[in-house]
């Protein structure tokens, strides 16, 4: 079927395919790379194929428990550099590729950050929020001390209280999950590429939705960050 994949009139249902993904995992105990990344470069401006593949993506994960993506976390690369930081309007444009929020404009200064995973992390936020949510989105970016921050906040109403501190956790998924098919790797991955440019993921309840802030540093403060105990990635309580 792979080779009849290479003919233009080829199709397959999203669920078969990753049923074939799962059978072969299990047949040969081998893992499989499906490269995410490099396929939404490609078609980042079509809202109908990113649908379609961050619903591959989770019907992946979903049905193959994290076999699908072929790499632990840990070797998972992150590259931070110097990076302006009015090119996150861009990142922030292209996950809202349904465009329910309304992207301020970014304060001029340098952020310590890798680019293409920030983007990989704002894409998870939002997907999240098109998904359990389905609202309309309020964004809001500025500098904060030494850290450059995003804040997301949806209004689907939040969670209880007790599942946020466990809501990052690989495989974890929120009680409004519901029949929405997931595999609750999004926030773990995010949580990791933050860790990794020394940043944070922090998720809360806002007032009328969840909220999720994403903080990297000021360019030339990254190493700064754990001394001082900036950019813990622990979970903020609201109103804390």
């Amino acid at each position: 079927w792979t080779k009849a994949a290479t003919t233009s009139n080829y199709e397959i249902a999203i669920e078969d395919f990753a049923e074939r993904v799962r059978k072969y995992i299990e047949k040969t105990g081998e893992r499989v790379v499906f490269l995410v990344d490099e396929i939404g470069q490609f078609i980042s401006t079509d809202s109908r194929l990113m649908l379609n593949l961050q619903t591959m993506t989770e019907e992946l994960g979903s049905r193959c428990k994290g076999k699908a993506w072929g790499q632990e976390l840990q070797e998972l690369p992150v590259f931070p550099a110097d990076l302006e930081s009015g090119e996150l309007g861009g990142l922030l444009e292209q996950a809202d590729y349904l465009h329910r929020a309304k992207i301020p404009s970014i304060p001029p200064c340098l952020v310590w950050a890798d680019r293409l995973r920030l983007q990989q992390v704002f894409d998870n936020i939002f997907a999240n929020s098109y998904k359990y949510a389905g609202t309309d989105i309020e964004v809001w970016a500025g500098r904060r001390g030494s850290q450059f921050v995003v804040t997301i906040e949806d209004s689907g109403g939040g969670l209880p209280e007790k599942e946020l501190y466990s809501i990052k956790e690989k495989f974890r998924r929120g009680s409004n999950a519901g029949a929405v098919e997931g595999a609750g790797l999004g926030l773990s991955i995010s949580e990791y590429f933050m860790d990794a440019m020394q940043g944070s993921l922090t998720v809360e309840n806002g007032a009328y939705g969840l909220k999720v802030t994403v903080a990297v540093p000021l360019s030339g403060t990254a190493g700064l960050q754990e001394q001082s105990g900036i950019g813990s990635h622990g979970l903020s309580r609201s109103g804390s």
